[in-house]
């Protein structure tokens, strides 16, 4: 039993805010990369926070029986192998799904209070108004949704629609060009981007050969959306793929099989029908 004291979340908001109260005191310019392990399998949050959300309602799982008939052989062989509702079925049934969905969202409750206690040192150490923060993710999970848990070499938007939040103080926006004011972005974008992003923000040069583009020009309004991101996947030929993203829509390829998926997220935002071939797109 972990106590919340003892979690490598508040472990690393720690470590955090000791290196930012060193540089505060040297009075220098520095980069942070705060990386936190949670949320992720296991799904082990802090008994405390544990007991909590286990009392808390949750959304339930994106499912649909009839999917894996339109899906390519790779992911469709996944929703037959490994769903739910069939193999595993003895050992997850929907009350453990519930429990899954319920310790990741205390995971991600104890990230958002370390996360507030490194904005809350930046402030008092006086850093707010000079200092870029992004807060973002690596992957998702499916969590239940087509009766799936974890992460898989294909693509999915639970997988890889993640959080990417900025704030850019008043100084630093200005120089930029940027308005200063909240914005909703839905450009589709890449972690790639990230670190040309950062550069940009800070005037400092780009080393030839980074991946990714910086999103101020979309941000500045010189730009109706990033360069498509797309996302390749290598593993076994039967789950190689690729995907290519706009602001309403993920278009898959399997080369080996030669298969297509294609998904309109206005209509259908957990990914349960699969659109491709069909004369309307």
């Amino acid at each position: 039993v972990v106590p919340i004291e003892a979690h490598h979340s508040t472990w690393v908001a720690e470590r955090s805010c000791a290196y930012i109260e060193t540089q505060a005191e040297a009075g220098r310019p520095f980069f942070l990369f705060a990386g936190f392990p949670d949320p992720h399998h296991p799904y082990t949050p802090p008994a405390e926070l544990a007991a909590e959300f286990a009392q808390r309602e949750v959304l339930p799982p994106a499912l649909d029986e009839a999917e894996a008939a339109t899906k390519p052989e790779g992911f469709a062989r996944m929703l037959r192998e490994r769903t739910f509702a069939h193999a595993h079925a003895q050992h997850l049934p929907p009350e453990c799904i519930r429990l899954m969905r319920q310790y990741y969202a205390a995971m991600v409750h104890l990230v958002d209070r370390s996360v507030g206690r490194i904005l809350d040192t930046l402030k008092r150490r006086e850093l707010w108004e000079n200092t870029v923060v992004i807060f973002t993710s690596d992957h998702g999970d499916w969590l239940g949704d087509h009766g799936l848990r974890k992460k898989e070499t294909v693509c999915s938007s639970q997988l890889v629609h993640v959080p990417f939040l900025m704030r850019v103080p008043p100084s630093v926006a200005q120089a930029s060009r940027l308005s200063g004011e909240m914005t909703e972005c839905r450009a589709p974008m890449s972690n790639a981007d990230v670190l040309p992003t950062l550069c940009e923000l800070a005037g400092a040069e780009m080393q030839s050969g980074v991946q990714g583009r910086s999103i101020l020009p979309v941000l500045r309004g010189e730009a109706a959306a990033c360069p498509a991101p797309v996302i390749c996947y290598h593993h076994h030929p039967g789950y190689h793929n690729f995907s290519l993203f706009d602001e309403r829509h993920r278009f898959t390829w399997y080369p080996a099989q030669d298969q297509r998926e294609l998904y309109d997220h206005a209509e259908d935002p957990h990914e349960l029908r699969n659109r491709a071939g069909q004369p309307r797109y």
